[in-house]
């Protein structure tokens, strides 16, 4: 078979050479002689040809998609994006081409354009298998797990040994607690393909969230046997040692392989970064020894650059860069080594400086990573979060492990009022990089607020392999052990942190809350006092000493401690806080007063002191006092938007519409992307300013809210649409609002009313019944009326 494979490729060849056939048969030629060099193992010279092939027809679709094969291999996702994008352009039908386009988008974040390619190839092919795992990962990642389990088995009927649909099979038991079961889907799949990393990868991380470091370690040797020469595993078996203590084990796994594998840079450079670990001078000793071996070597440079940062070496490390500026000024490295200096520089906020380098390497390289992510960073510091955005999906598009760039598209999503799109960012992050400390956070809380303590836990434990000193992961992983009252080890952490010196409030507060915990209420406000002394603006531990004074009956003891404080400090804002928390706790609303008062008269400006007062007012059913302290502390702080937009709220409770839409307005002229105050300006356009000139302007600020995933933004947006006449749009938003909220009344008003203008009689009737009673149930006797009358006309 090969001699014959030889012959075809040979004759192809030779009608090429000899300008004989069409040039989509000698594109054909080329394209043939590829794959079959592909078979052989020789990469370059196949890719050489289906680069001959572009060249005889740029208009076939194939070769494009063989080169982005060979970009996939090489994870260049840049190059691999673009040929993928030309082969789509020239052969819109063509099945791999939108797979992996697919799987590009599915990675970036783009459920969209994967489910547009998804949608592509299932019309063509409703058992197509490839597209099939493509919608149940993407359904997968949006956490549809009946949806995705499902596809996951149709293709196991029609491929049980299927092991991308395996791997989606033992992640979605995985992440719904089931272990057991995931196990054994894994085993399955490894009897199937015994060395396939996607299903090992899945089976450690199930192992470490177990903590069973001792199975772990015996999968990595054993890879190792097989696979000695896979940097990535030394990497990640090197890590676990190191987490675990082992330090010399970690050191020596590094070692041994980068004697092995002398050329291989990135071995040096994992060896360089545990010794720097334990010993910045160790490791700047044996990167000296490397540079003077490879004196042209920019990566090693790098990192001898960035030791000497941490070490606070500036002058030292900020010399090195200009001299590789210098040498490469229009080059890779060139570009390198001013985004460090322009990262520096933006720190020391010297913008004007940072400005001028972007400008520079971006006239050089218009998608140069480094530049476009702190291009970024100041964009959404200045909330221009839609070019943020754009500039992070190209980075994210031309890498797939930039886990920073992530980190921020998931910060801007948070500022546009998309926390699902954040947490899709953070979590893939995560599965990037698990040491993002950012992602790590924020994806831990998620869980948290869903109660899912344990996979909380295991997300933090992660990113600690990676930041094993780090003292805000620290620092949550010991709340987590509070949660579950775990004292000792709780009270471990504390004892870690303690011996960082900066964090000797922080361990103190921590080592107050485990006694606090143990009902030790006397030895607990102690440490809190110790917190104290050292962070005075701890909130949290003065928030255990009242707590502690209380559950020893000591509020008077409480109130002197508050009153010496404010007496020894008298601007010690919290103080004030905690103070009138003690009166309000017992009814003593004109100590309350008074307290917030005081407060004031010392610090005019004290934003949270005119919150305070004018809540205690409202309580107090004086909706007049609330309105003028809110336009006092506007007048102390005319920029603040919080205050603003309490005062434009009590001015719409006091039917005062047109002074409510007149704040509306000015705080959006500070802050353009302040979703509160674009949802309130567009109901009072459309309910209390109804004109097709508002109704137009509400629609456009508040088009944004028709990708969110905040039931009231939806409404707002679909109720806009609904006034306009656009009532299959509104109703398919309302749908979407109804399924995340089905027991507010004002969404099933909003619903019905448009059943009730499309003549939907059924529809209508059901949604505005179910909001009367709502409202009727909520006190809402303002809407329930309305509802009644539209009903009555039915």
């Amino acid at each position: 078979m090969k001699q014959l494979h030889y012959s075809l490729i040979t004759a192809l060849l030779l009608v090429s050479l000899s300008g004989c056939g069409t040039s989509a048969e000698s594109a054909a030629g080329f394209i043939a002689s590829g794959k079959a060099l592909l078979e052989e193992g020789k990469v370059e010279k196949a890719s050489l040809e289906f680069r001959n092939a572009v060249q005889v027809d740029p208009t076939q679709a194939e070769p494009f998609y063989q080169l982005a094969l060979l970009d996939e291999k090489a994870q260049n996702w840049k190059g691999m994006y673009a040929n993928l994008s030309t082969a789509e352009q020239l052969d819109p039908t063509h099945k791999g081409v939108s797979i992996k386009l697919g799987q590009l988008y599915l990675l970036s974040g783009s459920y969209d354009e994967a489910s547009a390619r998804v949608k592509k190839i299932l019309d063509l092919d409703n058992n197509h298998i490839d597209a099939l795992v493509l919608r149940a990962s993407m359904n997968m990642r949006q956490q549809n797990y009946g949806v995705a389990s499902a596809d996951v088995e149709k293709v196991l009927t029609m491929d049980e040994g299927n092991i991308e649909a395996l791997s989606v099979k033992a992640i979605i038991y995985k992440e719904q607690g089931r272990v057991e079961q995931a196990l054994s889907v894994l085993e399955y799949g490894l009897t199937k393909n015994a060395d396939n990393l996607a299903l090992i990868g899945i089976k450690l991380a199930i192992y470490e969230e177990r903590k069973d470091y001792e199975a772990v370690e015996g999968i990595y040797r054993e890879l190792l046997i097989k696979k000695p020469d896979e940097i990535v595993l030394v990497k990640s078996y090197a890590r676990l040692l190191n987490f675990q203590g082992k330090y010399d084990e970690a050191k020596a796994v590094l070692e041994q392989f980068s004697e092995a594998h002398p050329e291989n840079k990135d071995a040096k450079l994992l060896l360089l970064a545990l010794i720097q670990t334990k010993d910045s001078k160790v490791a700047i000793e044996l990167l000296d020894k490397y540079i003077a071996q490879e004196p042209e070597e920019y990566d090693l440079r790098f990192a001898k650059v960035s030791i000497q940062l941490k070490q606070d070496q500036t002058q030292e490390a900020l010399a090195s860069l200009h001299a590789i500026v210098e040498q490469d000024p229009e080059g890779n490295n060139g570009r390198k080594a001013e985004m460090v200096l322009a990262n520096y520089e933006y720190r020391l906020g010297q913008f004007d400086a940072v400005q001028k380098k972007l400008d520079h390497v971006l006239s050089g390289a218009p998608e140069d990573e480094a530049a476009l992510i702190l291009k970024s960073r100041i964009n959404i510091l200045n909330n221009n979060l839609d070019k943020a955005v754009t500039d992070l999906r190209v980075v994210v598009r031309n890498n797939l492990e930039s886990d920073d760039a992530m980190v921020l598209l998931g910060s801007a999503f948070i500022k546009l009022g998309s926390p699902g799109l954040a947490e899709d960012n953070f979590r893939q992050a995560l599965s990037v990089n698990p040491g993002n400390q950012v992602a790590a956070l924020f994806v831990a809380d998620n869980l948290i607020k869903s109660d899912n303590i344990e996979r909380a836990e295991a997300v933090i434990t992660a990113a600690l392999k990676e930041n094993p000193t780090n003292g805000r992961l620290l620092q949550f992983l010991a709340n987590l052990k509070l949660q579950n009252k775990d004292w000792v080890g709780a009270d471990s952490i504390a004892k870690t942190l303690r011996e960082k010196d900066d964090n000797f409030a922080v361990a103190s507060y921590l080592e107050g809350r485990v006694l606090q915990g143990q009902q030790k209420y006397d030895l607990a406000i102690e440490k809190y006092k110790t917190a104290l002394a050292v962070e005075p603006l701890m909130l949290n531990a003065l928030k255990g000493i009242a707590y502690s004074y209380s559950e020893l009956g000591g509020k008077d003891d409480l109130v002197v401690f508050l009153k010496e404080l404010i007496n020894d400090d008298p601007k010690y804002l919290n103080a004030y806080t905690m103070l009138y928390e003690v009166h309000v706790s017992e009814n003593n609303w004109d100590e309350a007063v008074l307290t917030i008062q005081l407060g004031l008269k010392e610090e005019p400006k004290w934003q949270a002191g005119y919150l305070l007062l004018a809540t205690t007012h409202q309580r107090q059913g004086d909706g007049q006092a609330a309105i003028d302290t809110y336009e006092k502390g506007l007048l102390a702080l005319p920029e603040s938007n919080v205050i603003g937009l309490q005062l434009a709220s009590s001015y719409e409770r006091n039917g005062d519409f047109e002074k409510a839409k007149s704040l509306y307005e000015q705080v959006l002229e500070r802050n353009p992307d302040l979703n509160v105050a674009i949802n309130n300006l567009a109901s009072l356009l459309s309910d209390k300013f109804r004109s097709e000139e508002n109704l137009r302007k509400a629609l456009a600020i508040s088009e944004k809210f028709e990708k969110s995933s905040e039931p009231y933004f939806m409404d707002t947006y679909a109720w806009v649409n609904a006034q306009l006449g656009q009532l299959d749009k509104a109703q398919m938003i309302l749908e979407r609002v109804i399924a995340k909220s089905p027991d507010v009344a004002v969404f099933n008003y909003h619903l019905g009313s448009v059943y009730h203008k499309k003549a939907d009689k059924i529809s209508a009737e059901k949604y505005l019944k179910q909001a009367e009673m709502l409202a009727h149930q909520q006190g809402d006797k303002k809407l329930a009326a309305q509802i009644t009358k539209l009903l009555n006309s039915l």
